[in-house]
């Protein structure tokens, strides 16, 4: 192998170190959320963009008498660059931004903001400029406050075990139903008061919003090897508005890395020559491999 090769060999495995890392993470079946997806990849990106590599000045005059004379940059720094700008199209780096009105909760870019500012791991965005950090959390706060109520525990098991009765409506005379008519279009007092008492108790539904996201925002970052899952059995009654953006958001990121491994196996031990094994006893080998991995 020629001298050249050796050097682009001994610059890009540094760089494929740190996208190991990156790969053993998200291929993890444990302690795995979406909300690990952005920092890890600006981390990623960070490392990479601060990596150094010898000027061509030191390499050897073997390198000097090799063909490509135009060869101007490190060997490494091209693939470097190159996995970079991949990262930085591919996970929007460059657009981590919600301070647009016609943000939508579903697209890449705020998913994935909203799983790591709902990650215990992660609260203090600390990935994040100020500024976007600042559009974060009203952006929570303003996605909290759009979602539909969810019934809680205690009252899912009341309304399973018995069911809703609702009463007849009560029927009108027909001096009412005039009075109505005629004077008030339709509303009584009972309206106006029932409508009044909504407001109130959605504008106080509201604050008590604002000051859970603000008080997620203000909690100190659990650690990276605690389970962020946990933290929320934990803490959810503390957030009785927001756990329910947490339990939307920290889903596992989708990766085939599992799958492949048990393909993989199941290839080393079902082969021609061991064709005559019984699918029972295929599928008792493969889950005790499965289990010593």
């Amino acid at each position: 192998m020629p001298a050249k090769s050796w050097k682009l060999a001994e610059e890009i495995i540094p760089v494929l170190r740190e996208v190991e890392l990156a790969t053993v993470l998200f291929s993890s079946q444990s302690k795995t959320t979406s909300g690990v997806v952005l920092p890890a990849i600006t981390g990623l990106v960070e490392q990479l963009s601060s990596a150094s590599f010898q000027d061509l000045a030191g390499i050897s005059r073997t390198l000097a008498s090799c063909d490509d004379s135009e060869l101007t940059i490190p060997p490494g720094q091209n693939f470097r660059d190159t996995l970079v700008q991949s990262l930085t199209e591919r996970f929007f780096l460059d657009q981590l931004d919600v301070t647009y009105e016609e943000t939508n909760t579903c697209e890449p870019v705020p998913f994935y903001l909203l799983a790591s500012f709902m990650d215990p791991r992660f609260c203090d965005l600390s990935f994040l400029g100020e500024h976007k950090r600042h559009a974060l959390v009203k952006f929570a706060s303003k996605t909290v406050k759009a979602m539909p109520s969810l019934p809680t525990s205690s009252g899912a098991a009341t309304s399973a075990s018995e069911p809703e009765v609702f009463p007849l409506p009560k029927k009108k005379s027909k001096s009412e139903v005039a009075m109505e008519e005629l004077l008030g279009k339709g509303k009584s007092s009972n309206d106006f008061e029932e409508s009044t008492r909504e407001e109130e108790s959605q504008a106080e539904k509201n604050r008590k919003i604002d000051k859970e996201v603000q008080q997620l925002s203000n909690e100190a970052p659990i650690g990276l090897t605690e389970d962020p899952l946990m933290w929320w059995k934990e803490n959810e009654k503390r957030y009785p508005f927001i756990r329910n953006l947490a339990a939307r958001v920290l889903a596992a990121p989708p990766t085939s890395v599992p799958s492949e491994e048990i393909f993989s196996k199941a290839g080393l031990v079902v082969s021609k020559k061991r064709a005559s094994l019984k699918p029972a006893v295929v599928d008792a080998i493969l889950f005790l491999n499965k289990n010593n991995m």
